[in-house]
């Protein structure tokens, strides 16, 4: 397998990592060209902006059999969509744990997609949902903080944001959401899964 990332470091780490776990590491100098040998059985791709995602797409599209999986710097369900429409085979952050990589590594050269729940839920949503727009983190912890009860000036407290600044932010999520207004976001916040609390945003789905 192979490994596209920009950063030396990271590229360093991950590969010394994964050969630890029984993954045999190639250092090509010509990736499309070592796509086309029996060899290449898998890449993993850093995508972080839309000239990775070029790239990422046009190594999907060669006619070889190596499975592609997406590193996502932005791990959001627009980000995994974006990956999965390209051609790649799955898709993981890519600072998650090395365990978390492996195992979506692995899962997807059995032919099979893991991913977190909300993310899963979010892509079978049809209309102008969240499968189109991402939703930060951060933006999940506040919708599940307002189901909650808490107030919006707690909530933007917490964040280091003004009231009238959090507002904004917040009209922006419901937006995104497809929402008209907080009831409605929290209605469409719960029917994607985003409201579960931790197990929203790590929990595995196997697909």
């Amino acid at each position: 397998m192979a490994i596209v990332d920009r950063s030396p470091a990271y590229h360093r780490g991950l590969s010394v990592a994964l050969a630890e776990q029984g993954f045999a590491v190639a250092e090509p100098d010509d990736l499309a060209k070592w796509l086309r040998t029996d060899a290449a059985r898998a890449v993993l791709w850093t995508i972080g902006n839309e000239h990775d995602l070029t790239r990422f797409q046009a190594a999907a599209a060669l006619p070889v059999r190596a499975v592609t999986v997406a590193l996502l710097t932005e791990v959001t369900p627009r980000a995994y969509g974006a990956a999965l429409r390209s051609g790649g085979h799955a898709a993981v952050g890519r600072d998650a744990p090395l365990a978390e990589i492996t195992e979506v590594l692995r899962a997807a050269l059995k032919g099979r997609a893991i991913m977190p729940v909300a993310v899963a839920r979010a892509l079978a949503v049809d209309g102008s949902g969240c499968s189109d727009l991402p939703i930060t983190s951060a933006e999940a912890r506040w919708i599940q903080s307002l189901a909650r009860g808490r107030t919006v000036s707690s909530v933007a407290r917490d964040a280091g944001y003004s009231d009238r600044a959090m507002h904004r932010h917040l009209q922006s999520l419901y937006r995104r959401l497809g929402a008209a207004t907080r009831a409605e976001a929290l209605v469409r916040a719960a029917r994607l899964g985003l409201l579960d609390g931790e197990a929203a945003t790590d929990e595995p789905a196997h697909l």
